[in-house]
């Protein structure tokens, strides 16, 4: 039996393998040992199935979104834009450009006006 450092890492691969690593040195190789210490493979890839169902569905909602607010989207964004380059305060029309627009239309049109923020080091 070989000592393992507490900074070792323990995984199971997706065929069942259960390894102990420390760093790039493997330490000890188990076959078939599927669902030691509760992971098993086969759930890990449905979690990550169900995680790609979840992110394609509120890729579909934003389109949604942004389609039944089309006519509003553009006025709010303008009106924005312009409070930006007027610099008057942008918390009124962000409320507002925030119940037609999101997060990443506001981003883009506050980044069209005043390009990217950088602090002085």
């Amino acid at each position: 039996m070989k000592f393992v450092a507490p900074s070792a890492r323990l995984r199971v691969s997706w065929q069942g393998t259960l390894s102990v690593c420390l760093g790039l040195l493997l330490l000890v190789s188990l076959p078939g040992c599927r669902g030691c210490l509760g992971v098993d493979p086969v759930a890990e890839r449905e979690k990550k199935k169900k995680q790609e169902e979840e992110k394609q569905l509120q890729i579909k909602n934003l389109e949604n979104y942004q389609n039944a607010n089309g006519a509003n989207t553009e006025n709010a964004l303008k009106q924005l834009q312009h409070g930006a380059v007027n610099q008057e305060n942008l918390f009124e029309l962000m409320m507002d450009a925030v119940k037609y627009c999101s997060l990443g239309q506001i981003t883009n049109a506050l980044f069209e006006v005043g390009g990217m923020y950088r602090r002085n080091m």
